[in-house]
C-alpha cells in the first residue's frame, strides 16, 4: 500500500475510534487515558501505572476503587504486549463505562498506529477520555491566505487548521459616510472618490 493509502487509512481508523470514545463515559474517574509518544519507554509507563494502582487503594467508594484498579489493571496487562510504543506512539483507553440503568460494562481501546507521532506523555484518570492529541491529527493542516477588505480598513491572514493567524491590519483615511446634504454633497462625494483612488 502506498503512503498516501495507508495514512489516509491510519486517519479513518483513529476517526472512527475517537467517534466511539466520545460517546463514552464512566462515573467518577473511572476512565484511564494513556498516552505514550514514540521516545518514551514502555517500562516508564508500567512503573506509573503501578504506582497508580497502589494510589488508587486510597479511594474511599468501593466501586470506584475496584473499577480505577480493574482499568490500570487492564492498562498494564496491554502493555505487556508491547516492546516499544511504535513509530508514532500508543494510545490506550481502558474503563468501566455507563451503558445504562446503573450498569457498566469494561472497554479497553488501542491506538496503536496514530496517523502522526504523538506528542506528549498523558496519563489521566476522569469520566471522559482525553481525546486532544488525537482529534487535533485530524484537523485539516492547509494552509489558506485570507484577505478581507473594507473602504476603512482591511486585514491579511493565515487559516491554518481551526486558527487564523492575522498577519496585518491596515486602516485607511478615506472617509466614511457623510451627512452633509445639499451643495457640499457632491463635493463630499468627489473627495471620497478622489482619496479612494490616490
Amino acid at each position: 500500500m502506498s503512503d498516501d493509502a495507508t495514512l489516509a487509512t491510519r486517519r479513518l481508523r483513529l476517526k472512527l475510534a475517537l467517534e466511539d470514545l466520545r460517546e463514552m463515559k464512566g462515573f467518577g474517574t473511572e476512565l484511564v487515558t494513556l498516552i505514550i509518544p514514540p521516545d518514551r519507554h514502555i517500562s516508564d509507563a508500567r512503573s506509573l501505572l503501578q504506582n497508580e494502582h497502589g494510589q488508587a487503594a486510597n479511594i474511599k467508594s468501593k466501586g470506584t476503587r475496584k473499577n480505577v484498579q480493574g482499568a490500570i489493571e487492564s492498562a498494564i496487562s496491554t502493555l505487556s504486549r508491547y516492546k516499544n510504543p511504535g513509530e508514532n506512539g500508543l494510545a490506550i483507553f481502558v474503563g468501566s463505562i455507563i451503558i445504562g440503568n446503573n450498569k457498566n460494562r469494561m472497554v479497553n481501546v488501542v491506538v496503536e498506529e496514530p496517523p502522526q507521532p504523538l506528542m506528549s506523555f498523558r496519563y489521566r484518570c476522569d469520566s471522559v477520555f482525553e481525546l486532544t492529541q488525537l482529534e487535533d491529527m485530524l484537523v485539516d493542516k492547509k494552509s489558506y491566505g485570507l484577505f478581507v477588505i473594507d473602504r476603512s480598513e482591511a486585514a491579511f491572514g493565515i487559516a491554518s487548521g481551526k486558527r487564523i493567524h492575522v498577519q496585518e491590519h491596515l486602516v485607511s483615511n478615506i472617509m466614511g459616510k457623510h451627512r452633509q446634504g445639499g451643495q457640499s454633497a457632491q463635493r463630499f462625494e468627489r473627495l471620497i472618490e478622489e482619496a479612494a483612488h490616490n
